[in-house]
């Protein structure tokens, strides 16, 4: 038995596509929103046009991507991407994750959480072990 998956987007006419459905819009929603006519973006989509890089980023816009995302789809249009990932671990990002240390701490004694892009969490408060079902040893929830 073979079990069919389906392709990953290559190009940029196939990510287009692939990010306007997961938002639920269709070609004329988007075309609407992002001032283009619906014949140019069918054509995006379909390999029929290259699309210029102004017009990539704009989608992009439009579409909410990620900036991950957004680099793939400028890739995948022959761009070279704008937008520096940095790893939250790195040594540049010391500043800001001591901020959100203290940020999350002066949110204590109420859960806070902090999460990316894509909603992983990234870190999180001691009251926010409350959340997953940590509960002290005896306690209960609403009682």
């Amino acid at each position: 038995m073979v079990v069919q998956t389906e392709q990953e987007p290559q190009t940029a006419g196939e990510l287009i596509r692939f990010w306007r459905t997961r938002r639920g819009l269709s070609q004329l929603e988007l075309s609407l929103d992002a001032s283009v006519s619906t014949k140019h973006l069918s054509f995006v989509e379909t390999g029929r046009s290259s699309p210029s890089r102004q017009l990539l980023v704009h989608l992009a816009q439009q579409l909410d991507l990620p900036i991950t995302e957004r680099n793939r789809l400028l890739l995948a249009g022959g761009f070279a991407p704008p937008y520096l990932e940095l790893p939250y671990d790195g040594e540049v990002m010391q500043p800001l994750r001591e901020s959100l240390e203290r940020l999350l701490e002066a949110h204590e004694p109420n859960p806070a959480l902090i999460v990316d892009g894509l909603w992983n969490l990234i870190e999180a408060n001691r009251a926010a072990s409350l959340l997953w079902g940590a509960w002290p040893a005896g306690g209960s929830c609403g009682s």
